[in-house]
């Protein structure tokens, strides 16, 4: 790859593979790092003193302040996964930049660790380790939920979504799934189409979240929602912790009105010690870490940096990369 040199890259968070760094050298590229979760002030600070033409997201949020300080000289703010809500896209797009996501870098993963929250919370895996390590032996006493046969609800249907259907097909699952742009055909077995949220949650004993966070679906797990859920309902969240009205499902936890929740993301992450849903024992919860193996960082990694050496060179990501076309500044 032929050097670009043309302007400094910055990563929000950590852990970018070292084949990526690699390429950002082997580019000649200012590769500018700064730790996770920098406060907008903060960020501020650091893009107005070095004047990265790329942005690359991993852990953090770009405000629109954020934006403002960067420009004119950002060509690009990419995302190092799939999850754009951290980035004030409208404010981006309103201002010429484009935003780009590494789609389907890290679907296996991600659905992975929703069969692994799945399989954890129904056999109460994190409760019973605890107890163990607390000198207790509950072998008498302990009750799991065996999946064989339950039908799992998909509330949408991307790659991660179908990922996790054929990684559920030796458990026998019946498989519902509602997603309004879903083809007709669903080319699963075992899988059916919903018409509409309330018939999933009220038709499922696993229900798995795999659809973005938007004005339609923020705050959809609420205290209604929840109502529709049979008993010993499962819910599983590896999309964004926006979609759960978080006061409603712990109070739903407490009360026993369903069996339990896996959730990799929260709505403010990391949460406050605070956060009700972390007293609750039939919760299982991860810290955004459903894409984080090797595997999926050295293809995220690679990816995103091809994305920002690419915007360097007047090159916009590919349509299907995009969150919001836009053209890049010249």
């Amino acid at each position: 790859m032929s050097a670009v040199a043309q302007g400094a890259v910055l990563f929000i968070g950590a852990g970018l593979s070292t084949d990526a760094v690699a390429m950002a050298d082997e580019a000649g590229i200012e590769l500018i790092t700064i730790p996770p979760y920098p406060t907008e002030s903060s960020l501020i600070e650091t893009v107005r003193a070095h004047r990265p033409k790329v942005i690359i997201v991993r852990s953090g949020h770009v405000t629109a302040a954020v934006i403002d300080a960067a420009a004119p000289d950002l060509r690009l703010i990419a995302k190092h996964g799939v999850g754009v809500d951290s980035i004030d896209v409208n404010a981006a797009s309103q201002r010429g930049i484009p935003v780009s996501f590494t789609a389907g870098a890290n679907s296996q993963s991600v659905a992975e660790h929703a069969l692994a929250l799945m399989l954890a919370t129904a056999r109460r895996v994190n409760t019973l380790d605890a107890r163990i390590r607390a000198g207790h032996w509950d072998k008498s006493t302990a009750t799991g939920i065996e999946l064989k046969g339950k039908t799992l609800g998909l509330f949408g249907f991307g790659s991660i979504a179908r990922l996790l259907a054929d990684l559920v097909a030796p458990l026998q699952m019946p498989i519902a799934v509602y997603d309004p742009y879903a083809p007709r055909d669903l080319a699963i077995a075992n899988g059916r189409r919903v018409e509409s949220p309330d018939e999933l949650f009220a038709g499922s004993d696993v229900i798995s979240l795999h659809c973005p966070l938007n004005d339609e679906t923020r705050g959809m797990i609420n205290a209604n929602t929840i109502g529709l859920m049979r008993p010993h309902a499962i819910l599983v969240n590896t999309a964004r912790g926006g979609l759960i009205d978080e006061p409603s499902l712990a109070l739903a936890l407490r009360n026993g009105r369903i069996a339990g929740a896996g959730l990799d993301t929260l709505a403010d992450e990391p949460p406050r010690a605070d956060n009700p849903l972390l007293q609750a024992p039939n919760l299982v919860v991860t810290p955004h870490v459903g894409a984080s193996t090797s595997e999926a960082k050295d293809r995220v990694g690679t990816i995103v940096m091809k994305q920002a050496i690419d915007a360097l060179q007047g090159i916009l990501p590919e349509p299907w990369q995009l969150a919001v076309p836009a053209k890049i500044a010249a």
